[in-house]
């Protein structure tokens, strides 16, 4: 019997799923106490024959590859099924794990009280974004490497480990396609156990982060994120109170139809205020995010890219709650 069942669902993932693999063989890790549960979404390029290349030179205990005709939720409950491990470990085939990602990992596995942890997935390959936000070492200030999070309110299943008899009874919606993977989270700290991030357990996330894409990606998460409030506000006030901080960035967008407006009254102290609202605003947020980095790099380049991001979050925040509550 293995002791760690990594799943990893897939589709269409042919540009990265190798080297995924290839980080998964190379793990510092007793590989023989080691399953890969692979679900694929029935890809329709190359990803399946080289799953199949993959698999004739696998180091693992066991190397199963399984089609299931759905999405991402659905492909991570039939590896959560098939798994036989003491602890699940899920890995996306755009990420690609450290050496010691494991052992490290294993390591809060021996803490009675943690159920889960998560490493770090940071973007690192080439992109117009990616450059400007990198530092001369090669070190992403997007994300505070080294930081860690003993008592974390969600995890995704990026590059997470959870102790098996905790999460073998959990079925994701597949009518959630984003933020689902917390759900996990969630089922596993109201069982009364605490989640990790581990941030200097770093991981690549070798999707290519655009401006575009990254701005897509916030969105829809910030859609998943209201599915989650509005299913777990009563429970998850932590959660309901992190969601609400983020829809504090809708001032930018009133404050420029304020000042929009305010071109239609008279000339006054306050139509003047309105007038200036939007450099007032982004101002405050500006100052806000100054005072939370380190080094002259950081504070020049992480602000205004955090506040777009931050903003397209709390957009799709608002749009999933509006959705909801009156598109059902």
């Amino acid at each position: 019997m293995p002791e760690i069942s990594i799943v990893m669902p897939t589709y269409n993932s042919e540009s990265s799923v190798n080297e995924a693999l290839e980080a998964i063989f190379n793990l510092d890790y007793d590989l023989k106490r080691v399953e890969l549960l692979l679900v694929d979404g029935c890809s329709k390029d190359d990803t399946l024959e080289i799953l199949k290349e993959m698999e004739k030179r696998s180091p693992l205990n066991s190397f199963k590859l399984v089609q299931v005709a759905s999405n991402i939720p659905e492909a991570r409950n039939r590896g959560i099924q098939l798994a036989q491990g003491d602890y699940v470990c899920f890995i996306d085939s755009d990420v690609v794990v450290p050496k010691d990602f494991l052992s490290r990992l294993m390591v809060y596995m021996e803490e009675k009280d943690v159920g889960g942890v998560m490493g770090y997935p940071v973007y690192t390959r080439n992109s117009l974004l990616t450059n400007l936000i990198r530092s001369k070492k090669g070190k992403n200030p997007w994300y505070f490497m080294g930081r860690k999070i003993r008592n974390a309110d969600v995890l995704t299943c990026m590059c997470t480990l959870y102790k098996a008899d905790l999460v073998k009874d959990i079925r994701l919606s597949s009518d959630q396609i984003r933020g689902e993977d917390a759900e996990i989270a969630i089922s596993v700290r109201k069982e009364g156990y605490r989640l990790v991030w581990d941030g200097s357990v770093v991981c690549e996330h070798i999707k290519r982060l655009t401006v575009r894409t990254a701005l897509r990606e916030w969105f829809n998460d910030g859609r998943g994120r209201a599915l989650l409030v509005l299913k777990h506000w009563r429970t998850e006030r932590r959660l309901l109170k992190s969601s609400l901080r983020y829809l504090m960035h809708l001032a930018i967008p009133t404050s420029f139809v304020a000042s929009a407006l305010s071109f239609l009254g008279a000339p006054g102290f306050a139509t003047t205020l309105l007038r200036l609202s939007p450099l007032i605003v982004i101002a405050s947020f500006y100052l806000y995010l100054l005072s939370t980095f380190r080094g002259a790099k950081q504070k020049i380049l992480y602000p205004l890219p955090n506040m777009l991001f931050n903003l397209a979050f709390s957009l799709g925040l608002l749009h999933g709650f509006m959705k909801r509550v009156f598109g059902g």
